[in-house]
Formats: structure tokens, sequence, C-alpha cells
């Protein structure tokens, strides 16, 4: 799943992770949870990184709302990332 968000951009919500087509089952095994949700991190047109959570705990499912918080946690986090990584190319120069 994590190479899918990669490649489009675009965060995902899979309702049942054990059977989607997507979903590693290392990750799975790792995390269990029925259904997952995952966003990337953006630094313009470029992936940072990638936002993933499953409903392990409540298994309480996922909606358009949960995603498009996730989406922005991971606007975010890739803003953070981005300017750590000038601060530390401009503390080198």
């Amino acid at each position: 799943m994590l190479g899918w968000v990669a490649q489009s951009g675009q965060g995902a919500i899979v309702e049942d992770v054990a059977h989607g087509d997507r979903v590693s089952l290392r990750v799975l095994e790792a995390v269990g949870g029925r259904m997952g949700l995952w966003a990337p991190l953006l630094v313009g047109p470029r992936i940072v990184g990638c936002i993933m959570a499953f409903d392990r705990q409540t298994g309480e499912l996922f909606g358009e709302a949960d995603l498009r918080l996730a989406e922005a946690l991971a606007q975010q986090a890739a803003a953070a990332i981005a300017n750590a990584r000038l601060y530390e190319q401009a503390r080198h120069e």
C-alpha cells in the first residue's frame, strides 16, 4: 500500500486490509487490524514518507473526515521534514 500511495500521491482507506491486494502481509501481521488508512507526506510533487493508521484498538471505521485529518497531519509533517533538511543544508554551508 505504501508503494501505491507513493506512486499516486493520494491517501487511501482500505476497509478490509486482510483481503486488500495492495497491503503487505508483513504489515498486516505486525499491526493487526481490519481497516487501514494511508496518507502521503508530500513536499511539492515529491513523497518523503507516509502516515498509516489501523483500527486495532476500537474496530471503528475510518471515514473521509479521518482521511482529510491524516492528510493535513501528513502535510504538516512533510513541511517540518523539508524545513529540517533546509536547516541542515544551511548549517553545513
